[in-house]
């Protein structure tokens, strides 16, 4: 009989793939789906935001959550009865522009 050692996988970063920073970015969680704001765009009539990589008005529905309200660094998500607000990604590369 051959035995073989236990091995365990270590998780490999893609070197193809953005860098990430590894500081706490604030998201919402919905199951298995995170929520992420990765740039605000505010027009003189209304606004638009990139969520999950997905660009969203208010009134538009994300993966389950429907955009309530985008202001200047964060978006009102309503996920079922309840609203939760998500910060812009603070993402080395990602700026807040006025």
């Amino acid at each position: 009989m051959l035995y073989t050692p236990l091995v365990f996988a270590e998780a490999i970063n893609d070197p193809t793939q953005p860098w990430r920073s590894e500081s706490v970015v604030e998201s919402v969680t919905q199951e298995d789906v995170t929520y992420q704001v990765s740039s605000i765009i505010k027009r003189r009539v209304g606004s638009s935001a990139i969520v999950n990589g997905q660009q969203v008005e208010v009134g538009d529905v994300i993966e389950g959550a429907r955009v309530q309200k985008i202001e200047r660094g964060r978006v009102l998500l309503q996920i079922k009865e309840r609203q939760h607000w998500v910060v812009l990604s603070q993402v080395s590369g990602l700026k807040k522009s006025r």
